[in-house]
């Protein structure tokens, strides 16, 4: 039986690829898919991961960016996949609880890397500004302003947070993002998803 996955591109201000978000696919078309429950297609992409087609031909030796739900966030799963190869996404939806707060703490003491997703700040989440490593800002979702008060907003709290430019669709955003200070890209103007299939 055919899997699928999607992955995409993430790079530096040089082009290079640096590392991949992971995202759930259940064909080989298309590049988009509606999923109605996070958490399962957060296990099935870890278990695609882990088992059915493997970290080496999905990201080589780069890291692989994984969305969190606030569920699998709470869980132990990520004790399943290599910290060292992981950037833990957590989703914009998740409400910033001391249980989470403290969950995040627990996957910092593990290795791992933290990304915010979709970030817009407001005052309940500086605890997680403090913890995080990466921060992603939609650039469909926002506008010059926007864009330019979240970095400066976040690197109040913590000033080593770098900035993840998604959503990226012209060379113009491109380096409105570059002149801004963002230090990753990903969008549609640089690749889309690409499919990568096995088999189970």
């Amino acid at each position: 039986m055919d899997i699928f996955l999607a992955r995409q591109p993430i790079l530096d201000k040089y082009g290079k690829i640096i590392s991949y978000e992971i995202l759930f696919r259940n064909s080989g078309t298309g590049n988009t898919y509606k999923f109605n429950d996070g958490d399962e297609a957060t296990i099935k992409v870890m278990q695609n991961i882990l088992i059915n087609i493997g970290m080496e031909k999905i990201v080589g030796h780069k890291k692989a960016f994984i969305n969190f739900t606030e569920n699998i966030l709470k869980s132990d799963l990520y004790s399943l996949i290599p910290s060292e190869n992981v950037v833990i996404e957590l989703l914009e939806d998740i409400v910033p609880s001391e249980n989470v707060v403290n969950s995040c703490r627990i996957l910092k003491k593990s290795g791992f890397t933290i990304a915010l997703d979709d970030f817009v700040f407001n005052d309940s989440y500086t605890e997680l500004v403090k913890l995080a490593d990466i921060i992603k800002v939609d650039f469909l979702l926002t506008k010059g302003q926007e864009r330019k008060g979240v970095l400066d907003t976040a690197r109040n709290i913590n000033p080593d947070l770098k900035f993840l430019a998604e959503k990226v669709e012209t060379l113009d955003e491109f380096n409105e993002a570059l002149s801004l200070g963002y230090s990753y890209f990903q969008g549609y103007y640089f690749s889309k998803p690409q499919i990568v299939k096995g088999k189970k």
